[in-house]
C-alpha cells in the first residue's frame, strides 16, 4: 500500500471531496474522477489525478482561476 494514499484520502474526506471508500478508491487509482473532480481534489490538495494528471502547472493555473 501506498502511504500516501491514506493521506490524500484523509484530505478528500477532509475537504468534502469524497466519503469513505470512495476516498480510498480515487487515492488509490482504483477510481478516476472526472475532469470537474479532478479540478475540485487539485484545488483542495496540489494532487493532479485523473485527465488532468499530465496537465502542466501553466495550463492548471489558467483552469483553476478560469
Amino acid at each position: 500500500m501506498d502511504t500516501a494514499a491514506p493521506s490524500l484520502a484523509k484530505q478528500l474526506q477532509d475537504a468534502k471531496i469524497a466519503n469513505g471508500g470512495y476516498a480510498y478508491d480515487i487515492a488509490n487509482g482504483k477510481r478516476i474522477p472526472n475532469h470537474s473532480l479532478a479540478l475540485r481534489i487539485f484545488k483542495a490538495t496540489g494532487a493532479k489525478l485523473g485527465p488532468i494528471a499530465n496537465v502542466s502547472d501553466a495550463a492548471l493555473a489558467e483552469m483553476v482561476s478560469g
